[in-house]
């Protein structure tokens, strides 16, 4: 299954964003000590604060996905797939189309088994 955690521009003002960040940081790591997540992708901008997970044995009722802010949007499987497709399209972009998208990514970063995120 691929999770996506989440908070962005069209949820919250940048100030709020940078304390929901810390807040998707600390249940990001939460998940990653439960369930030994060997595969993700974190994405941070000034606009953004994004973690791809892929995880067989997350549970759509985990307990620590029923968070009390309402600014993290956590989706599941196909709807967390179409997210990363609309936001690399640049359709979830502050300016709709951007195309300088990679460039505008302060943070880009993945983990696998071999190569263990520190």
């Amino acid at each position: 299954m691929i999770l996506n955690l989440r908070v962005d521009h069209k949820i919250a003002d940048i100030q709020s964003m940078e304390n929901i960040s810390k807040e998707i940081d600390e249940l990001f790591w939460k998940l990653q000590e439960k369930y030994s997540i060997s595969e993700f992708v974190e994405i941070s901008t000034c606009n953004r604060k994004e973690y791809y997970l892929r995880s067989e044995n997350i549970s759509f009722d985990e307990e620590l996905l029923s968070h009390e802010n309402q600014n993290i949007v956590i989706e599941y499987g196909d709807a967390s797939v179409m997210h990363l497709l609309r936001m690399t399209s640049g359709l979830e972009s502050m300016i709709v189309g951007e195309v300088d998208f990679y460039k505008s990514y302060s943070c880009w970063s993945g983990c696998s088994k071999q190569d263990q995120y520190q």
